[in-house]
């Protein structure tokens, strides 16, 4: 079954302009979208899990160097196997090239040591011209038309292989086997591999990697598509809402403060930052001509005394310099332990001085979790701004969700 993708992203290594079966103006060779051609020597330089298909060709990976930087790769192609779906490397086989001299003490790389199951591959050097095909159909055209005998079989393969071809004692000329999320086909010597890999392109790839889909596909609707894109959008843009608010329940530092001075807006609360710079972080209009002075901050561990000291500090500057008018309430919002999942953090957050400094002086401590569970009930609808606005007037000490009498909007 055909696969329709947005791009298949496809790498050919080790293959000359002549073997390449593409259009050419001039000199040049004009590759189609998502195709790249490059040679071993700047393979090293390759991403490969950028791609959905390598194919490569084993037959001019025969430099010592080149072997030993390819081999390099392995690592890098076996994630590639592992992640991506339908993932699809295409080898042109052949005998195997080994790197000579000593590379660290440890095995001597040859040219398949980038496959993943290499070392299960063995290769005996013994001429092959009759084959029976005994593989999926589909690779059948290429033994029919392009095969005519190879110098050597596969005296070993992968478990759980599947057997394309075998010569007339029963041994592997080709095969194919299955590696984290895709497959690995291992294809015989070729008497053309610009006609193979034009029929790797035209029916292999789209059948085991998908195909791309054309920039025009998109405009032509079927059924009712347009109408469920719609509500895609409008579901995805709502998803990424819900998504942003969770930063009250891991952030820290400005991320934190600014989702904080969103959520406050959001539940219609007029907030606005000091005239002074470095002082608190917000005032807010609370009940009875109060004004709020907020201050947020994030910790790892509990939350110690000193930003309770800070806000004091604050609170006692509005009272004097700025609001000598008003009522001045001082509110720290908080996100102790933020690094945990909610149902391990401490259920209080603050350390005993952070609770006594506040109870004493009439400061609302509020942590972000609780926060987060208003801004759901007043999106619901279950509790209005006045509430909001009731909550960090009234409470003294830290704020407890569960003991709050909260008149829920009817």
């Amino acid at each position: 079954m055909v696969r329709p993708k947005r791009e298949v992203r496809v790498l050919l290594v080790g293959f000359s302009a002549e073997d390449l079966p593409f259009e050419r103006q001039g000199d040049k060779i004009v590759l189609p979208r998502g195709y790249k051609a490059t040679s071993w020597s700047k393979f090293s330089n390759e991403t490969l899990y950028d791609y959905d298909v390598l194919i490569l060709n084993l037959a001019t990976l025969n430099k010592d160097d080149e072997i030993v930087k390819a081999s390099w790769k392995k690592d890098q192609l076996t994630k590639q196997l592992e992640a991506i779906d339908d993932s699809l490397v295409v080898v042109f086989s052949y005998l195997v090239i080994g790197a000579y001299g000593k590379w660290d003490g440890s095995l001597i790389p040859t040219n398949y040591s980038l496959l993943p199951k290499h070392d299960k591959i063995k290769v005996k050097c013994e001429y092959s011209e009759r084959y029976e095909f005994v593989g999926p159909s589909i690779f059948a055209p290429i033994f029919r038309r392009y095969y005519r005998g190879q110098r050597f079989y596969f005296a070993s393969i992968p478990p759980d292989s599947i057997i394309l071809a075998k010569n007339r004692v029963g041994a592997p000329l080709a095969f194919m086997y299955s590696y984290g999320k895709g497959k690995v086909i291992v294809l015989p010597s070729v008497s053309s591999k610009k006609e193979v890999l034009r029929f790797l392109f035209n029916r292999i790839i789209p059948e085991f990697a998908g195909i791309n889909e054309p920039e025009w596909i998109t405009k032509i609707p079927f059924l009712d598509e347009k109408e469920l894109l719609e509500k895609k959008a409008e579901i995805e843009k709502k998803l990424e809402s819900y998504r942003r608010w969770k930063l009250l329940l891991y952030g820290i530092g400005f991320p934190l403060q600014e989702i904080v001075g969103e959520a406050l807006r959001a539940m219609r609360l007029k907030v606005w930052e000091p005239k002074i710079k470095n002082m608190h972080d917000f005032e807010a209009e609370l009940a009875m001509d109060t004004i709020g002075a907020i201050e947020v901050t994030g910790s790892k561990g509990l939350i110690s005394h000193e930003p309770l000291n800070q806000l004091l500090s604050y609170v006692s500057y509005l009272r004097e310099e700025v609001y000598s008018d008003k009522q001045i309430k001082g509110v720290l919002i908080v996100n102790p332990q933020h690094i945990r999942p909610p149902e391990e953090r401490d259920p209080i957050g603050l350390k005993r001085a952070a609770i006594d400094i506040a109870e004493r002086c009439d400061f609302c401590v509020l942590k972000t979790i609780d926060l987060y569970a208003l801004l759901q009930q007043y999106m619901l609808g279950e509790i209005t701004t006045d509430d909001i606005k009731e909550i960090l007037r009234k409470t003294r000490g830290v704020f407890r969700l569960d003991d709050a009498q909260i008149s829920k909007k009817t």
